[in-house]
């Protein structure tokens, strides 16, 4: 999740779909151990590690992603899909219907190496509307860092919205 200011009145926030996001991380991370541990041969692990980035390339690039252009001289959220430079779909918010922008949460169960069973909190970012309806960020739930509340705040903030309190 990006945010990019484009001038003073416009920025521009791109959230990642999750399943490429980890495609691209496991096949990166498995391409250079397997150029690292099997192959003996320096020529021939570049060629491995060039192979990966060349999937990764690919996979990020027909990857789905939701772009925000928040336009505060219009007074709008334009929230386009797209894959790679094809746009799937489009919506407009206008931003006096902005209320506030909430993160939901979600619990989801995981287990340790031993078997136990442990929750963690899940997230995701959505604008709230003055008529209660939420319109989600991304598709997905997933674990946020400090980065990605960070733009939260950001985005808060260029919506002119108060700073949400710290818990």
């Amino acid at each position: 999740m990006t945010l990019r200011e484009i001038d003073a009145d416009v920025c521009e926030l791109t959230v990642e779909s999750a399943p490429a996001l980890l495609w691209m991380f496991v096949i990166g991370v498995n391409g250079a151990a397997l150029a690292l541990l099997v192959v003996e041969s320096w020529w021939a692990s570049f060629g491995l590690v060039a192979a990966a980035a060349a999937v990764i390339a690919v996979i990020h690039r027909r990857s789905r992603r939701r772009v925000h252009t928040i336009d505060r001289r219009f007074g709008r959220i334009t929230i386009a899909e797209r894959r790679g430079q094809r746009e799937l779909s489009r919506r407009e918010l206008g931003l006096r219907f902005v209320r506030d922008v909430v993160l939901d949460q979600q619990l989801a169960e995981r287990k340790d190496s031993d078997g136990n069973t442990y929750q963690v909190p899940l997230h995701r970012a959505v604008y709230e509307m003055q008529d209660g309806s939420r319109v989600p960020w991304s598709g997905h739930y997933t674990q946020y860092t400090d980065q990605d509340f960070a733009v939260v705040d950001r985005v808060r903030a260029a919506l002119g919205l108060t700073p949400r309190p710290v818990s």
